[in-house]
C-alpha cells in the first residue's frame, strides 16, 4: 500500500461551497473550490493546466466569503477521480493581501468549531 504524501501545510484547510474563475494566457475558465487555506487552494476545472504556472484567479463571493482577485503557482494538476473530464488543481497564492488573508482566516476558524479535535 502506498503512502500518504506528506501534508506541507501550515495552515489547516476548510471546505467551502463557492465558485470561481482562472484565467491563464488571457482565456477565463470557471472552476468549483474543493477547500482553501490561508496559502493556497484546491478547485476543480475542465481544463489541464500546467504545473508551475502563474495563474490569476477571482473568488466569487458568498454569505459568508468575500470576492476576491488573486496570483496563485499552480503545483500540481492531475484527472479527476470523480468526473471524466475533469481535472484537480492545487495552487499557492502569490502575496495574497490582508482582506483574503483575514476572510479566509476567518473561514477556517469557523469550520475548526464544529470538529472534535482529534479531527483535525
Amino acid at each position: 500500500m502506498a503512502e500518504k504524501p506528506e501534508d506541507k501545510r501550515y495552515f489547516p484547510r476548510a471546505a467551502i461551497a463557492l465558485g470561481g474563475r482562472v484565467t491563464l494566457e488571457g482565456v477565463a475558465v470557471g472552476f468549483k473550490v474543493i477547500d482553501l487555506t490561508v496559502e493556497g487552494i484546491s478547485f476543480q476545472l475542465d481544463r489541464e493546466l500546467p504545473a508551475d504556472g502563474e495563474i490569476s484567479i477571482t473568488l466569487d463571493g458568498n454569505d459568508a466569503f468575500g470576492k476576491h482577485e488573486l496570483k496563485a503557482e499552480v503545483i500540481r494538476c492531475y484527472p479527476s477521480k470523480e468526473s471524466t473530464s475533469g481535472w484537480m488543481v492545487a495552487a499557492r497564492f502569490i502575496d495574497p493581501d490582508d482582506v483574503f488573508l483575514m476572510d479566509s482566516l476567518a473561514l477556517v476558524h469557523s469550520k475548526m468549531k464544529n470538529f472534535p479535535k482529534e479531527d483535525l
